[in-house]
């Protein structure tokens, strides 16, 4: 009997070191590369059939802003009885999410604000300003994950009527009061006296609002 045991197990030894015989299934798992067991989790994660071990989290993805650019048309000058009614432009790349709503002021009281992209390009882009001045146009869009991005230029409206008066305060032959100057180089003084103007050849138009 001790004969055959003996015999048994030398046979199985001899098997298993020439690679004749396997291990039995549940034990081959112990033995898989780091590789192979990651990826065997990963799929069984993405299956949902993992029940031993904790599924990493899906991290929520990164939310980016879109980017935004306005220009201000050529300033005004002259008279005009209904004021200049002008198009701002108007530039916007989406981010990760795209536009949800658009605001505009226009830097003279009136704001608009909609979430209609035709109805901000043919009506809140346009604006019709009611006296000569400078006027600082903003514009903000907020998208869909409420990442908000603004840009902004500044326009003006020159008005070359003869004033009444010298000096601080003067005032125009239509009653406003005078509020600074657009120098002869394009520049633009806040100054509404003698010496406006005086390091960029001169006043080339009074601003009065």
């Amino acid at each position: 009997m001790r004969l055959k045991v003996t015999l048994f197990i030398t046979t199985l030894a001899f098997l298993f070191s020439t690679g004749i015989a396997q291990a039995p299934s549940g034990s081959a798992s112990k033995s898989l590369r780091p590789l192979e067991r990651s990826e065997r989790l990963e799929r069984s994660c993405r299956n949902k059939q993992n029940k031993k071990h904790k599924c990493p989290k899906k991290k929520p993805p990164v939310q980016r802003a879109g980017s935004l650019s306005v220009d201000c048309p050529t300033p005004a000058v002259g008279n005009y009885p209904q004021g200049p009614e002008i198009g701002f432009g108007f530039h916007f790349t989406p981010g990760t999410t795209g536009a949800a709503q658009y605001l505009f002021d226009y830097g003279d009281g009136p704001h608009f604000a909609s979430s209609s992209w035709e109805e901000a390009r043919y009506v809140g882009l346009s604006h019709t300003y009611r006296r000569p001045g400078t006027y600082t146009f903003h514009a903000a869009v907020i998208d869909g994950a409420g990442l908000r991005v603004d840009a902004s230029c500044v326009w003006y409206w020159t008005s070359p009527v003869v004033p009444r008066g010298g000096g601080n305060g003067g005032t125009s032959s239509n009653g406003s009061y005078r509020t600074g100057a657009t120098c002869r180089d394009g520049s633009h003084s806040s100054a509404t006296g003698s010496g406006a103007c005086s390091w960029h050849g001169g006043v080339r138009y009074w601003l009065y609002g």
